[in-house]
């Protein structure tokens, strides 16, 4: 197991996102690794799939317990 800094390691990975974009790799569905997700409005139900509730919701489920 190599130990590398935390300089070095912030590096390589800032490294890696330049090589990644300059190859050209995005997420056809979240255009990670873009700051933001990628969102269009003509398809109802690609926003359907990623709409509240269709994952974990670990806060939500409290909160809607919590004001029931």
């Amino acid at each position: 197991m190599r130990v590398v800094s935390w300089f070095l390691a912030r590096h390589l990975t800032v490294i890696e996102d330049i090589e990644r974009r300059q190859i050209g790799q995005t997420c056809a569905s979240y255009g990670y690794p873009a700051a933001k997700k990628r969102v269009y409005q003509w398809s109802v139900k690609a926003i359907r799939r990623r709409t509240t509730g269709t994952g974990r919701m670990r806060h939500l489920k409290k909160v809607q317990r919590r004001f029931k």
